[in-house]
């Protein structure tokens, strides 16, 4: 069952280590808080030196018992995971429960250095396309506050739908393609459609508590009208024969088109092997953000059908974690195309959540027919915030994925931690290339040699060009500073020196 708030919480949370190195350097760490309703991650990339920490989100929804205490017991957890060091901030979107942390642990986060604050473009208050989606309003209040905070805090940075690829400063393989919030400009009415829902929308005009299903309505007296002389399967939801309520959504205060402006990061780890998984962070976008997402291809110049160019579907067909969006509500997740394109093997859902809160609110979330989706595409992987570990799975599972995913996740009370692996070479194929970068190193210091004898040919020069400037993007990627090329180059004497003797 979920906690209702840490101060009460009858077992302690497991203490810190302090330490700021990964023990696992192959492994991002993906750390999701059990704090309540609101959404908290923390992910930590291996790289030389000290491991990169980004924060995505930090708060708790209004209304939470000791909300204060419940984000400072969060945030020194924070502290004490990173060395107090955040090289990237990410606010998805201008919500309470994304933000109230930066307001409530304001003096705890004053002790964190911050590098970067990322934010829709929709925050960038001298974006002139930004002032015009607000029609002119300016927004107060505790919200506002905290994402003023931030623009003080850190270099901001302001992305839409289609930026990217932003490369993770010292993370070899790791970047991040940002696939919403979609922009004004050029195609202003589809996008802004897509951040207002400006669609016109059929709703219901009760409550859920009044509402009954179809075949209970088929068996009421007082209903069988409706369902006769070819009325359409709808009818029966309607008030006498006035046409269905629609309801336009135009103002960015409602909530939905709030939602829509959600920064959404597609996070992909590219290892030595080339292969690519994709950490997916959609903040709390809903459907129309979403079809916007397959708009964009990477680079802006490819065409979709280009086998070497990167597109949406791309980017879910490899996902292997996925952040349920706005905390697993049924708008959050479309069907045709979201979930259903997610189809890597080792797919994992993550759902921040308190049920029990959300029961208070009246509201449906996480959404059973969400959950039983989630739980078919993952085959039972999937972590809520309220809830212990898995521990049943789908009997497709086999017992080694089970093994593996279960090795892969830990927790205490305060948080689930993730470890996803970054794809590796194996022992044969690392030693293969081992063997090509020392044989391209002799053929380079030979050549290198010539050219100071005055004796290098046209051909050879052009050969130690090639050569040099394959060997300086190679290491650029894999060790981005001197110190690291230092370090790879010592690795690979020494594997190489303990294979001789």
């Amino acid at each position: 069952m979920p906690p209702k708030h840490l101060p009460s919480r009858k077992k302690k949370a497991a203490k810190p280590s302090g330490k700021t190195q990964l023990e696992f350097p192959t492994q991002v760490r993906v750390r999701m808080y059990r704090h309540g309703f609101g959404e908290c991650f923390l992910l930590t990339f291996p790289r030389l030196g000290k491991p990169f920490h980004m924060l995505i989100e930090c708060g708790v929804i209004l209304g939470t018992p000791n909300a204060a205490t419940v984000m400072k017991t969060v945030v020194r957890d924070i502290i004490a995971a990173t060395g107090g060091r955040l090289d990237v901030v990410v606010v998805t979107h201008r919500h309470w429960d994304k933000l109230s942390g930066f307001v409530q642990a304001r003096e705890e986060f004053d002790r964190i250095e911050i590098g970067e604050v990322w934010m829709s473009w929709v925050e960038d208050q001298n974006n002139s396309q930004a002032a015009e989606l607000r029609g002119g309003r300016t927004f107060l209040g505790q919200t506002e506050n905290a994402l003023s905070y931030l623009r003080k805090r850190g270099k901001t940075r302001y992305f839409r739908g289609g930026d990217g690829p932003v490369n993770i400063e010292g993370v070899p393989g790791a970047r991040v393609f940002i696939l919403g919030p979609p922009g004004l400009r050029p195609d202003y009415a589809t996008a802004k459609s897509a951040i207002t829902g400006a669609q016109e929308s059929v709703v219901s005009p009760f409550d859920p508590s009044y509402r009954i299903s179809t075949s209970a309505a088929k068996s009421e007296p007082g209903f069988a009208s409706y369902f006769g002389n070819g009325a359409s399967p709808e009818v029966w939801r309607q008030l006498e024969s006035k046409p269905r309520m629609k309801v336009p959504r135009m103002k960015l205060g409602f909530d939905a088109e709030t939602n829509n402006t959600s920064l959404v990061m597609a996070i992909e780890l590219t290892g030595e092997t080339g292969q690519s998984k994709v950490l997916l962070f959609p903040g709390d976008a809903q459907t129309a953000s979403w079809f916007t997402w397959h708009q964009h291809v990477w680079p802006a110049d490819a065409t979709p059908d280009d086998p070497n160019a990167i597109t949406c579907r791309k980017l879910l067909e490899r996902t292997v974690l996925y952040k349920a969006s706005h905390f697993g509500s049924h708008s959050g997740t479309p069907k045709e195309f979201g979930l259903d394109m997610m189809t890597n093997p080792d797919l994992v859902a993550m759902i921040s959540v308190d049920h029990v809160m959300a029961m208070k609110k009246r509201w449906i979330m996480p959404a059973i027919e969400l959950l039983e989706a989630l739980w078919q595409k993952t085959r039972g992987r999937v972590i809520r915030s309220d809830h212990d570990a898995p521990a049943k799975f789908a009997t497709t599972l086999t017992a080694a994925e089970a093994d593996r995913f279960t090795r892969s996740l830990t927790s205490t009370n305060l948080y689930f931690d993730y470890f996803v692996d970054i794809p590796q070479l194996t022992e044969a194929e690392r030693r293969s290339t081992e063997e090509k970068w020392i044989a391209a190193n002799d053929r380079r210091v030979y050549l290198v040699d010539k050219k100071l004898a005055g004796t290098i040919k046209p051909a050879e020069a052009a050969e130690l060009k090639e050569l040099e400037q394959l060997m300086d993007e190679y290491m650029s990627y894999v060790a981005p500073s001197g110190i690291g090329l230092l370090t790879e180059l010592r690795s690979t004497l020494d594997r190489t020196r303990k294979r001789g003797s």
